[in-house]
């Protein structure tokens, strides 16, 4: 699966899957990163979709 890292403002952010103009947002849970959408990615992608997901405060690379 392609997988495009890129910051916004910022904030380290994962593009998964093929250019697409329909497009989910993954959002992790408590003490995850934005690592975890590959499973979720992986299954939108085969519908058409592509997936961005991002690390909340304090989590993966925003740790510290």
């Amino acid at each position: 699966m392609e997988r495009n890292l890129i910051l916004i403002d910022s904030i380290p952010t994962v593009v998964w899957g093929k250019e697409s103009e329909k497009i989910y947002i993954y959002v992790h849970g408590k003490n995850g990163n934005k690592e975890e959408a590959l499973f979720f990615a992986d299954i939108a992608e085969r519908k058409g979709y592509q997936t961005i997901s991002f690390d909340l405060p304090s989590h993966g690379e925003r740790k510290n």
